[in-house]
């Protein structure tokens, strides 16, 4: 746990000086504390994560993401409005990076409003009320839009496996493994608590093959570069049954060529 005078001495030198942002205090309208620091999971190597909230327009030009060493310890600093997170809050593509790191917050330095209440501490209750129901029929269409999308990785994939390419192969294959867990932890709506177990949270909501595929193409397990780009090839495939009810009739055309594509392959190679 942080000790508190560390604390104070972070939001003294965040919101009365400069000596951190780069920008004078008067700017600060909220600080909060997140990570693993705020869920007390932190290990001597874990940096501290702020965000630190400035208003919407007006402000002197700033990093929006910062990296210092304060006191032996990582501190990372991402600066951002109020006004933007209640944006997130309304897409699913955001939402799911954003509740449970507001949910968490430690509230460190708050601006009050003319209704009495923080201005932080009204969006972190607007987090922990959020729900993700309304949100669904975005998140089924940004799934299909985006599964579209990872048909580009699934043909570079093809062309590496043909030229024997594995420089190829391995690109392709981590823009397809990551390009299809954000796919699948939209479409599922997975409020991940942090970045750090984004990748068991969607093995633990996809079913077993999704799952079985997923950790050959991430090399979670030991094995050649070819069987990698395979079985992304073959979490594509798996992807699309997944999601199949939820596919959108302008993207069916990419993705069930896509589809055809791979199938050939496999048959034309005994793959």
């Amino acid at each position: 746990m942080l000790a508190e005078d560390l604390i104070q001495k972070l939001v003294e030198a965040i919101a009365v000086g400069s000596k951190l942002t780069g920008f004078d205090g008067q700017w600060v309208r909220a600080i909060g504390l997140t990570g693993s620091h705020a869920r007390g999971t932190a290990t001597p190597f874990s940096d501290i994560d702020l965000h630190v909230y400035v208003p919407a327009q007006g402000t002197p030009p700033h990093e929006h993401y910062q990296l210092h060493r304060f006191e032996g310890h990582l501190v990372s600093i991402t600066v951002t409005t109020i006004e933007s997170k209640y944006a997130d809050l309304e897409q699913p593509q955001s939402a799911v990076d954003v509740v449970s790191g507001l949910r968490q917050t430690r509230i460190l330095y708050d601006s009050v409003q003319l209704t009495g209440h923080g201005l932080l501490a009204s969006l972190r209750q607007a987090a922990l009320d959020f729900d993700w129901t309304p949100l669904q029929p975005a998140a089924d269409a940004f799934a299909s839009q985006q599964l579209a999308g990872c048909a580009e990785e699934a043909h570079k994939l093809l062309s590496g496996l043909l030229k024997n390419d594995e420089a190829l192969l391995l690109y392709a294959t981590y823009g397809l493994v990551l390009g299809l867990v954000n796919v699948v932890a939209v479409q599922k709506g997975i409020l991940v608590e942090s970045e750090n177990v984004l990748f068991q949270a969607v093995q633990d909501a996809a079913d077993a093959e999704w799952s079985e595929l997923f950790r050959i193409a991430a090399g979670w397990d030991a094995n050649p570069v070819r069987m990698r780009a395979l079985a992304g090839l073959g979490l594509y495939a798996a992807t699309a049954r997944m999601l199949r009810g939820i596919i959108a009739p302008e993207h069916e055309t990419v993705i069930n060529w896509t589809l055809e594509r791979i199938a050939d392959f496999r048959a034309t190679n005994n793959q």
